[in-house]
């Protein structure tokens, strides 16, 4: 029976509480030292690891103390946790990187450039990374950067964030990939909507069969089944302008915008006024990742789409309470789906691990502190205890402030005690409190 340990460097700290407290297990602190002038990294992992199966999170994204990009910081601690645990005797580690780095550069296309995506692969198998466990990457050719010895696992948030819009009773939703290259991105989406539509038919068939004779309700009729449709670049009059033509049809429809990350958030907002430009009824967009570079959110809130969906795959600076995007932005936790991966993997051998007890595609709101559902929404109840800490939201706020944009790491899950998902609800109220 081996040993677990969990480890999170500073860009997986929120996502690591939320994976700890899932999996029963204490969340264990890398000791960051103060630097020289140079400001080098000085770190340790204060327990012992030796002999012990040790999983470490970490993001490869969002912003440091001073609100600058910390991709290459990120990226330099995870090498130094890796080689201080392989250097402590480690049993085996597993790189938790719920977003891969320069996963977006994949291939030369002219000379003396480099192949970022394999340089970082071949990066983290030198420090001695024996698995990588990563949520929608860009490219899933990716995997195919590191050695046969190093098995790389792609997990996907898609079935939780199609649930999630499905309980908002979306009408002829029809699912928009918005370049060429995201179409099989969309196809799972799409997937995801109709294994839904057939879930409901199958347990409307089962609830009439068991009641008594001519006292059940009529079968529901099938909706229209979800469609997909594809927006493409095409030069417009101007050299410098691009034109968008849509391959399929959204009048009347809801459409749903689907694409692996949102940077600058300009591709987001020309998708969504050519949706709305061709009749579509309302536009959604799902992302997992929301690297959100500078401008991004004052994009978004000012954008067509009526919701914007991203995970926290990628920890976000706390914004304002007036901050017009808390409006429009939810964020879902890719804890559920990680905890239950990594159960997978250790299973039944692992001595001090528990099974997550929710289920793995579960939209789980992204819950830091003291939260609780907003006033006179289905799921309004007290505060639930998250380990420490306190949710500032402002509750005057009409659709409820998401909880999901204050990001505060609380106090590590005690060794065996109560797990966080008792306190989570697969049903609970979204964040527009509908």
């Amino acid at each position: 029976m081996s040993d677990v340990a969990l480890v999170a460097g500073r860009g997986g700290a929120h996502l690591g509480d939320e994976i700890a407290g899932l999996l029963g297990l204490p969340l264990n602190t890398v000791r960051h030292d103060g630097g020289d002038a140079g400001e080098e990294i000085k770190l340790s992992v204060v327990e012992n690891v030796r002999e012990r199966d040790v999983f470490v999170v970490q993001g490869l994204g969002g912003l440091n103390a001073a609100g600058a990009p910390a991709v290459n910081d990120r990226l330099l601690e995870l090498s130094l946790i890796v080689s201080s645990l392989r250097r402590a005797s480690a049993l085996r580690i597993t790189a938790v990187v719920p977003y891969y780095a320069y996963g977006r550069q994949t291939r030369k296309l002219q000379s003396r450039v480099p192949v970022s995506a394999a340089d970082v692969a071949s990066l983290l198998e030198e420090m001695g990374v024996d698995q990588i466990i990563s949520v929608d990457l860009h490219q899933r050719n990716i995997a195919g950067f590191f050695s046969p010895s190093i098995c790389v696992d792609d997990l996907t948030c898609v079935p939780a964030a199609a649930a999630f819009l499905w309980k908002r009773g979306l009408q002829q939703p029809v699912v928009v990939s918005p370049h060429a290259t995201g179409v099989p991105r969309a196809q799972a989406f799409l997937g995801a909507l109709k294994a839904l539509e057939a879930r409901r038919l199958h347990e409307a068939a089962e609830a009439a069969a068991a009641a008594p004779s001519g006292g059940g309700s009529p079968l529901p009729l099938p909706a229209e089944p979800p469609k997909l449709a594809m927006l493409l670049s095409r030069e417009g009059k101007k050299a410098s302008r691009k034109a968008l033509e849509l391959i399929g049809s959204v009048d009347g429809c809801d459409a749903i915008v689907v694409d692996d990350m949102i940077d600058s958030g300009a591709s987001l907002v020309r998708a969504a006024r050519e949706l709305i430009a061709r009749g579509a009824a309302r536009v959604f967009a799902f992302a997992t990742h929301a690297v959100c570079s500078e401008g991004a959110l004052e994009r978004i809130a000012g954008c067509d789409a009526e919701l914007v969906l991203i995970t926290n795959t990628i920890q976000q600076a706390a914004l304002p309470r007036d901050h017009p995007v808390r409006r429009k932005l939810v964020v879902l936790s890719a804890a559920p789906v990680i905890a239950h991966h990594i159960y997978s993997i250790v299973g039944p051998d692992g001595c001090n691990l528990q099974r997550p007890d929710i289920d793995p595609h579960a939209f789980v709101h992204a819950m830091h502190g003291t939260d609780e559902a907003h006033p006179g929404s289905p799921g309004a109840q007290s505060p639930v205890p998250h380990g420490g800490g306190s949710f500032e939201a402002d509750e005057a706020d009409a659709c409820g402030a998401p909880p999901e944009l204050v990001l505060q790491r609380p106090a590590p899950a005690p060794r065996g005690g109560k797990s966080l998902a008792a306190s989570f609800e697969e049903d609970e109220a979204d964040a527009c409190g509908t």
